[in-house]
């Protein structure tokens, strides 16, 4: 399997195997022999070690010749890792949602950032709009000439592990807020002013839009 070395730490998968081997002295080899931290007792090593544990694993070794005499153990220390890296998605303006819905003004720029969890992300790649996934190299410029941009993305860290895909969908507002003015009747004049392009306007009370209503007759 293959073993990736960052800061004096191990990390593989869990396909790695241990393999032990020693050479004789002059009174010959009898055994290897090792324990796998918790445990304090050793076992007789046979076969290549498996790494059934997600996370840290210690194996203390040594071996033993004929007359018993036992070599100074040693330590070998791998995290195991089975998920591959965190990608989050950054946009250079805000986004807004409603109703469960994400709406993104026009222009926007989407920027992926993987963050590694020990081991370092090897590769990131990108899906728009249900295409087949390609090689992430820069941030990506989503426009108003597409209603809903819908992006797909995943990362690889160098040990091989794939993260689980993840999906975004924006929905895009190319145009700039409205502003409604609304007159009623001389009684009770009202304005209602809409700067939330969301939101629709209230209708007007006892008059047309943008038209004043007759004066009521005494």
């Amino acid at each position: 399997g293959k073993v990736v070395s960052k800061g004096g730490i191990n990390f593989a998968r869990k396909d790695l195997k241990l393999k032990l081997t020693a050479e004789d002295n002059a009174v010959g080899l009898d055994r290897i022999e090792y324990r796998m931290d918790p445990s304090p007792d050793y076992v007789q090593y046979g076969e290549p070690i498996k790494f059934d544990k997600v996370g840290e694993n210690t194996v203390v070794f040594r071996s033993v010749d004929r007359a018993g005499n036992n070599e100074a153990s040693r330590t070998y220390k791998v995290v195991i890792k089975e998920n591959g890296p965190e990608t989050k998605v950054e946009t250079s303006q805000p986004l807004v949602v409603r109703d469960q819905v994400t709406y993104s003004p026009a222009p926007n720029t989407v920027t992926l950032r993987p963050e590694s969890t020990g081991v370092a992300t090897d590769k990131t790649y990108v899906s728009i709009n249900d295409s087949p996934f390609t090689r992430y190299t820069g941030p990506i410029t989503l426009t108003a000439e597409q209603r809903i941009w819908k992006l797909s993305f995943k990362s690889t860290d160098e040990l091989g592990n794939e993260e689980l895909p993840k999906t975004v969908n924006y929905h895009m507002i190319g145009s700039a807020p409205m502003v409604d003015l609304f007159v009623s009747d001389g009684m009770s004049l009202q304005e209602q002013v809409r700067t939330d392009f969301f939101d629709k306007p209230a209708p007007a009370k006892g008059g047309k839009r943008g038209v004043a209503s007759e004066p009521k007759k005494k």
